[in-house]
């Protein structure tokens, strides 16, 4: 079972792949978002991980504008804006969507009754057609979508002109289950 973290200590960007023309950046200890408006996806390139995988962040600043945000990301393709993202969009909503090509394909659910906060740990899972995602623990989207069968695993972006930052990324091959240690 193959999985990796960062924390972002480092500055250093080079175990990370950009799958977009723009890239996150790595400074402060955070890997912020592009603060063009440009979208970003990170593909962790140490990882090829199997079918059943996991992404997993924590929210340091978030975006407040629809359909904007960042958060973890799994089935990454290889060299296309594609992947199942999950996302805060709002100051009162998560989002799980299917991004192809940099557009969203597919919006698979979405969670509205809590405020994202500053610390917030997102997880996102896939088990083949099975989707599932977690805030600080709880799950609270659940979707079945069997477009993306597999890819890598990461961290996507698309903000406003407000800075958007995460930190202490892990992922990889999802065990049958999760140590509750993650959380």
């Amino acid at each position: 079972m193959a999985t990796d973290s960062d924390n972002f200590a480092s500055n250093d960007i080079a175990n990370w792949t950009s799958s977009t023309a723009f890239r996150m950046a790595i400074s402060g200890g955070v890997f912020n978002a592009n603060a063009s408006g440009d979208p970003a996806l990170e593909r962790r390139n140490t990882l090829t991980p199997g079918g059943p995988q996991f992404s997993q962040c924590t929210i340091k600043v978030f975006d407040t504008v629809a359909d904007m945000g960042i958060g973890p990301a799994v089935r990454i393709t290889t060299g296309a804006d594609t992947c199942y993202w999950f996302l805060h969009n709002t100051v009162n909503e998560y989002r799980l969507v299917r991004m192809s090509a940099g557009s969203i394909a597919a919006s698979l659910g979405s969670y509205t009754a809590g405020t994202p906060a500053v610390n917030d740990i997102m997880l996102v899972t896939a088990n083949g057609s099975s989707l599932s995602c977690s805030v600080n623990g709880v799950e609270r989207i659940t979707a079945s979508d069997a477009t993306l069968a597999s890819g890598g695993v990461g961290v996507r972006s698309l903000i406003s002109s407000v800075v958007a930052a995460v930190d202490d990324w892990s992922g990889g091959d999802l065990a049958t289950t999760i140590p509750l240690w993650w959380f």
